[in-house]
């Protein structure tokens, strides 16, 4: 949070005199994991390819004079100068250096695994839901994992590493756009199990109103939960509904001699046991 690093600046200058900057990309495992590895104090600065807040937050770190940059697949030329740009308009008498992640089989390994289980979590999320755009990224990361492995297998780690990496994104992407979906599946329920309920209050309701019993106040909260419904704000509308059932309850209680009166025989039967003569 910016804000909250601007404050500890503030009050704590001390503590960032001589921190480097490690600018990685923060979708990149060896990038993150060579950033992290990085001695001495620093704050590791983690970008995408849309670099908002990065010139603000350098800014705020003025008092450094290093700067490191870790080049890797994730981070593109483009990105990387664009960085490069800001650094240099910020940090204009310090050291900025870049540095090149150094893929290992490991690395590599690791990387597929993880893109394997990003993809298999996709697949279950996606499940049936009809999002074809997904379907493609889904079919784009096996692909990359499948030259992933045939990379790893000839020693290519880089090659291996970058298209890991790369199915890695797509299938998080695909975990996004799935999430989206299901919470519009989620919610559609809601409307209906909430919708319900409401209708069933509609009916005890018109009991009322038949009765000549006032339930102005009763349609008052109910419109009001309708409209929350609408607004997507299901919280608001539970507790609409909760209180046209309390006012029900009470009106019911008070009614019950006129709801008699309009749905009882006028003379019941007495007596038990005792059939026609």
């Amino acid at each position: 949070n910016l804000e909250v690093l601007k404050k500890a600046i503030e009050e704590y200058p001390e503590l960032f005199v001589g921190v480097k900057i490690v600018i990685a990309h923060g979708r990149d495992l060896g990038a993150i994991k060579q950033a992290k590895g990085i001695e001495g104090k620093k704050f590791i600065l983690y970008v995408d390819n849309n670099l908002t807040n990065t010139t603000e937050i350098i800014g705020t770190l003025l008092k450094t004079k290093s700067v490191i940059i870790i080049k890797s697949p994730l981070m593109d030329n483009e990105t990387a100068e664009k960085i490069r740009e800001r650094v240099r308009k910020r940090v204009r008498d310090g050291d900025i250096t870049e540095e090149n992640v150094a893929i290992t089989a490991e690395m590599a390994w690791e990387a597929i695994q993880v893109a394997i289980n990003k993809t298999e979590t996709a697949k279950e999320m996606l499940d049936d839901l009809p999002v074809p755009a997904a379907k493609r990224l889904i079919e784009l990361a096996e692909k990359e994992i499948q030259i992933a492995n045939e990379s790893y297998n000839e020693g290519n780690y880089g090659k291996a590493y970058g298209q890991a990496i790369a199915a890695k994104a797509h299938a998080e992407a695909v975990i996004k756009l799935a999430s989206k979906e299901w919470q519009k599946v989620i919610h559609a329920r809601v409307d209906i199990q909430i919708e319900k309920e409401v209708h069933k209050l509609e009916i005890k309701i018109k009991v009322l109103e038949k009765a000549g019993i006032d339930v102005s106040a009763i349609r008052e909260k109910i419109d009001a939960a309708k409209a929350a419904i609408q607004a997507g704000d299901y919280d608001t509308a539970r507790e609409l509904i909760e209180d046209a059932k309390n006012m029900l309850r009470e009106a019911f209680t008070q009614g019950r001699g006129r709801i008699r009166e309009k749905y009882l025989p006028v003379n019941p039967p007495h007596g038990r046991g005792r059939g026609r003569p």
